[in-house]
């Protein structure tokens, strides 16, 4: 038998970040390879075609030169149709959960190969990649045609942010047509996968 634990809220949030390789639950994922994300068929659930959600992340590195950084990432679908209709049908190569290992060697080109200081001050050597403002999950192939600088991974999360309530991009959007520059307004959450 082996016990996972249990998660807790950390003491510094700056320890979720990527550059510190946490185990988490929920949130957005904290890339191991900011750049080489999984995309197309490997982030959407196989029943329903809609994005995975994340559920949690687990840094597991090994005794080896080229596992030096590892960590499992395990994503599924929200809806409960989909996780019932894979139980029952196991022997399918079909999937609503799906579990990512991301593994890099001790020098790569996205972190030092030193420890990571203990005060926050820590950054990555590289930025990653454009996520999805909606989700902070999976890549932002997709932009926004009117501003032309929010991301989206699909388009049921262009949907949701432009239908979402007090800050909805649909006022947003209109903000940033009419000021005609990014640095007087900010994106929200559109820093997902830089830290």
């Amino acid at each position: 038998m082996m016990s996972l634990g249990f998660p807790e809220k950390p003491k510094n949030p700056w320890s979720l970040r990527r550059q510190y390789f946490p185990s988490k639950a929920g949130g957005s994922p904290a890339w191991l390879d900011p750049i080489n994300l999984p995309s197309g068929k490997w982030s959407v659930c196989d029943f329903c075609g809609e994005p995975l959600q994340f559920l949690l992340q687990v840094y597991a590195p090994l005794d080896d030169e080229s596992t030096f950084h590892r960590t499992l990432f395990v994503f599924m679908c929200p809806s409960m149709a989909c996780l019932l209709r894979w139980k029952r049908h196991p022997e399918t190569q079909l999937r609503s959960v799906k579990v990512f290992r991301c593994q890099l060697p001790r020098v790569n080109s996205f972190y030092s190969s030193d420890a990571p200081s203990e005060d926050g001050s820590q950054q990555p050597l590289t930025s990653g990649a454009m996520l999805c403002n909606w989700c902070g999950t999976w890549k932002g192939d997709k932009i926004c045609s009117s501003c032309k600088r929010t991301r989206y991974c699909s388009g049921k999360h262009q949907v949701a942010h432009w239908r979402f309530g007090k800050s909805s991009h649909k006022d947003l959007c209109r903000q940033l047509e009419t000021c005609g520059t990014e640095s007087e307004f900010e994106v929200p959450n559109s820093n997902f996968g830089y830290q």
